[in-house]
């Protein structure tokens, strides 16, 4: 697939977004934002002018789509983990835009022209390892509740970028596992709730896995807790939220 979903901002868990006032190269997919359609650009490397890039992609989208709403053209830090989350994240964060009943248009715009660099789809889908089962479970025990109309299970995670000048670190801020409902939508829930309660950061679009097993979604978590505890740029905070509180 050529063109990345970002935005649903499922977001994913992510890719670490540097400051719209940088000046340095970095990543980018972009969003509109308004009416009932998310058109998407490519994923590309542009210039630290996030402002240009944005005006560039709402001409492109008056002049192709007559859509002159709000966009939105976050800048991910130009490094290999920066690129890597946003191609990760693209489809988790379309099937969510999709999911909350909105049109998801692939434009496979970039700035400039500047060359794709979607991931090419792979035949095999990565998958966290599995922990340790407790003694006398089996596969089936793991699989039970869900098979049985019990519950299912999904965390939140999303990125903070301190406002502050000259920072270089990104809160990773992360729920605990929740019983979650196959319809739900928490992510925008957990998105407010985090910006309110941290004005002094820019929080980016919040993300939450699709409903899983408690075994499965637990397992999940600890693999992405894994890979960023190795990163010395993030700082992750486990927050104590969940859908309704």
């Amino acid at each position: 697939m050529k063109a990345f979903i970002f935005v649903a901002v499922l977001l994913s868990p992510l890719a670490a977004f540097a400051s719209q006032g940088s000046l340095s190269p970095g990543y980018y997919i972009c969003e509109a934002m308004e009416g009932n359609t998310s058109y998407f650009s490519d994923i590309f490397l542009g210039p630290g002018d996030a402002d240009a890039v944005s005006k560039a992609f709402s001409q492109m989208l008056a002049t192709k789509y007559s859509y002159t709403g709000r966009v939105s053209c976050p800048i991910a830090y130009k490094t290999p983990e920066g690129l890597k989350r946003l191609q990760d994240q693209h489809k988790p964060y379309a099937a969510q835009r999709a999911q909350q009943g909105r049109k998801i248009v692939e434009t496979g715009w970039t700035y400039n022209d500047a060359p794709s660099l979607s991931p090419v789809a792979s035949p095999v889908a990565e998958k966290a390892p599995t922990p340790p089962r407790p003694a006398g479970r089996s596969d089936a025990d793991d699989d039970a509740p869900a098979a049985n109309g019990g519950p299912l299970y999904s965390y939140c995670w999303v990125f903070g970028f301190p406002k502050q000048r000259g920072s270089q670190q990104q809160h990773y801020y992360l729920t605990p596992l929740f019983a979650s409902e196959p319809s739900g939508h928490p992510a925008d829930a957990f998105q407010v709730s985090i910006r309110g309660a941290h004005p002094d950061d820019s929080v980016q679009s919040a993300f939450c896995t699709s409903p899983k097993s408690r075994n499965s979604a637990e397992a999940e978590r600890q693999h992405d807790l894994d890979v960023k505890r190795k990163n010395p740029v993030y700082v992750i905070v486990e927050v104590n939220w969940k859908p309704g509180k």
